[in-house]
């Protein structure tokens, strides 16, 4: 047999489609078993609009691609998600609409699933640039293998699509910083405009590419300092020029009243934003907002094993920087690891130090996840050249199998826990946040989530009734719905004002439900009929009682 021997960039390119589309199949196969959650709904409400009028377009023709029909339909998309809306929208129509291939929720999902087995290819694009192949995929392991990554990514989020975007353009700025064609140049002033197109907080990522360039580039800077002159990246004059340019062409929003419609992008992307959420047991509905906010999440976030090697990769790297400064030099490599270090800081930091008036609660630490994930690879890939080390006196093939072994072993860690718990919106239980019952007593659960709900739903079907009452103070009224819609509710369920009026009672686990169940016995006189519960390592998450 003829064996052909790829070019290494051939070799990546492939290895990175095969990634794509693993993490592709992986997403659609959990997507179908994850209801939509209320956070979604603006998403994939704008993706069955987007389907409704290429619907009508098709049977009235190029009429209403006219401004005055094109606008309403992009009403509920307008410049946010512009790409992965409409990639959904045509997929809805044609998939689930008018065929029936794919059931209504994979439809109106399917472009945010695109965008975001995406993001999984540029982490490795980023990663293998500098650090090789192992050390890439060992990141996008550890960055899949988080619960809240795999929730996050199964469903229309605009978090997913945030880290798509600043994977995209880290990766091509990245290439481009290593010079050589001009082509590279080009083509990251045109993706800087598509990942803008993808989510507005690029800009936040552009700030920092600014400051790592002239962390990059500062003897050049100090060179040219002397002669009476400074230096601009080519990549920044490529961006100022082209990214305007394939940004509007990606957001057609934009195409009328241009000048109001970008001022009311930008304004709104940077105007306070505060969402009441709990904080170590604590509602938060203003300022002052929980400074640790974001750095308690990740870490609570995180399986053990990832927080134990994103901490030796974040060791090994800052030893290669102190050995690089002793040598003068400055390997390839150490630039990936400070741009990875100003983005987790960035992160994690920014909200505790941000002002009021551009405050965002809670925060988008999740958008730390793949660079953590990348540390944690450098720390595996670490271990693993110990490990050869320590083996060297054995045979080839027995080094082999105990380092495979060995590495196969801590990334099965991660990998069964979340397998086994991508259902919620806070899947993590991680020991380091005192398990399920710990999160569910410090009330850090949000219940607010269809996924979770979805999973008490065959409790409510088997009462055989047409429709109930149900009260439920942790679950807004607009879940019901949004489960009847994607089919994983048949009863109709209307929200009750309160337990004297309601049918049924759902209250989530912990004290708060106690002190529910202790008042109904009261009134009662009897114990309410315990219908269903969603329960997770032995900690009941919501309990479902029959009142009437």
């Amino acid at each position: 047999m003829r064996r052909i021997k790829l070019s290494p960039r051939v070799a990546d390119f492939l290895i990175g489609l095969g990634l794509f589309t693993a993490t592709l199949v992986v997403l659609v196969l959990l997507s179908r078993l994850t209801a939509i959650g209320a956070h979604e709904q603006k998403w994939t409400g704008a993706a069955r609009a987007v389907g409704l009028w290429i619907d009508r377009a098709a049977h009235e023709g190029r009429a209403v691609l006219g401004g005055k029909l094109r606008d309403p339909m992009l009403a509920p998309v307008q410049a946010q998600c512009q790409l992965p809306a409409l990639l959904s929208g045509y997929v809805w129509e044609v998939a689930s609409h008018r065929h029936t291939w794919m059931t209504d929720t994979l439809g109106l999902r399917f472009g945010f699933l695109v965008f975001n087995a995406l993001g999984v290819a540029m982490l490795y694009a980023l990663v293998v640039q500098a650090w090789g192949r192992r050390v890439a995929l060992f990141a996008c392991a550890f960055y899949l293998l988080v619960p809240r990554s795999l929730h996050m990514l199964v469903g229309a989020t605009g978090d997913g699509l945030a880290i798509t975007a600043w994977l995209l353009l880290a990766a091509f700025y990245l290439r481009s910083l290593r010079g050589g064609s001009i082509g590279w140049t080009i083509a990251t002033g045109a993706v800087f405009g598509l990942s803008l197109a993808l989510s507005t907080s690029v800009l936040w990522l552009a700030g920092i590419l600014i400051a790592h360039t002239i962390w990059a580039r500062r003897a050049e800077a100090r060179e040219a300092a002397k002669d009476g002159a400074i230096t601009v990246p080519s990549a920044l004059l490529a961006a100022i020029v082209i990214a305007p340019v394939v940004f509007l062409l990606c957001t057609p929003w934009l195409w009328n009243e241009t000048g109001i419609r970008m001022r009311q992008l930008f304004t709104t992307s940077i105007a306070p934003s505060i969402v009441p959420t709990y904080y170590a047991g604590m509602l938060v509905a203003a300022p002052p907002l929980p400074k640790g906010f974001a750095l308690r999440s990740v870490v609570l976030s995180l399986p053990t094993i990832t927080v134990v090697l994103t901490g030796a990769g974040a060791a090994v790297l800052a030893r290669r920087w102190w050995m690089a400064r002793r040598e003068q030099g400055e390997p390839e490599r150490l630039s990936l690891g400070a741009l990875i270090a100003l983005a987790i800081v960035f992160a994690v930091a920014w909200p505790a130090i941000s002002p009021d008036v551009l405050a965002v609660y809670p925060p988008r630490w999740i958008l730390a996840f793949p660079w953590l994930g990348a540390l944690a690879g450098v720390g595996l890939d670490a271990c693993i050249g110990m490990a050869s080390e320590l083996l060297a006196s054995r045979s080839a093939r027995l080094r082999g199998a105990a380092i495979v072994g060995g590495a196969s072993l801590i990334l099965c860690v991660p990998a069964i826990e979340s397998v086994r718990s991508p259902s919620t919106l806070a899947a993590a239980f991680s020991p380091l946040s005192g398990g399920a019952r710990s999160v569910i007593e410090s009330r850090t659960l949000p219940v607010n989530d269809a996924a979770m709900v979805a999973q008490i739903a065959p409790s409510i079907d088997e009462q055989a009734r047409p429709s109930i009452s149900i009260w439920a103070p942790d679950v807004g009224a607009d879940v019901w719905d949004v489960l009847r819609a994607n089919g994983r509710l048949r009863t109709v369920v209307r929200a009750a004002g309160n337990a004297r009026d309601a049918d049924m009672v759902l209250v989530s686990g912990g004290a708060g439900g106690e002190a529910v169940v202790r008042a109904l016995l009261l009134r009662n006189g009897t114990p309410p009929a315990l219908l269903g519960v969603v329960a997770r390592d032995g900690a009941v998450l919501l309990s479902l009682y029959r009142v009437k």
